[in-house]
């Protein structure tokens, strides 16, 4: 497994076949990206921080497009605050933060690594430990938090 950081966009058309006309949409996956901050990396996978990756198909023009971007959970924001030079700065599931008082009465934070799904209208990032987050539906996934949904209240 490899770090991805930021985001990356990738261009592609079909030198071979046809895209079928029944093909056109974009398939979003989830996954866990970075699995390091500076030097140190997380003590387990499932902390990864995640990755949402998109594939647009357009049979019409027999192309497709992907792009991949780190989903920016509050805990990637609050990482890159303290700088990646300094290690891990939020605590994880698996993984402590270097300082003390940093795990100190503090829940593991949501890496939001697991799965997409689409709920009302909106693309969301799941993960065992914590709410959704819904993540920005621009043609290449994610690159904005709108905000975290909180279903805590539903019963």
């Amino acid at each position: 497994m490899s770090d991805v950081a930021g985001s990356s966009n990738i261009y592609l058309s079909l030198t071979v076949g046809t895209i079928p006309p029944e093909l056109t949409g974009t398939l979003y996956r989830l996954g866990p990206a970075r699995i390091r901050v500076g030097k140190d990396r997380y003590g387990h996978w499932f902390d990864s921080d995640g990755v949402m990756f998109a594939i647009e198909f357009d049979s019409a023009t027999n192309s497709a497009s992907a792009g991949a971007r780190t989903v920016r959970t509050d805990r990637v924001v609050k990482q890159e605050a303290a700088g990646e030079e300094n290690g891990i700065a939020v605590r994880g599931a698996w993984t402590q933060a270097k300082s003390m008082f940093a795990n100190l009465f503090q829940f593991p934070t949501n890496p939001g690594n697991t799965a997409p799904i689409f709920h009302a209208g909106k693309l969301l990032a799941l993960c065992e430990g914590g709410s959704p987050i819904e993540v920005g539906l621009d043609r290449y996934a994610c690159h904005v938090i709108l905000h975290i949904v909180d279903l805590r209240f539903l019963g």
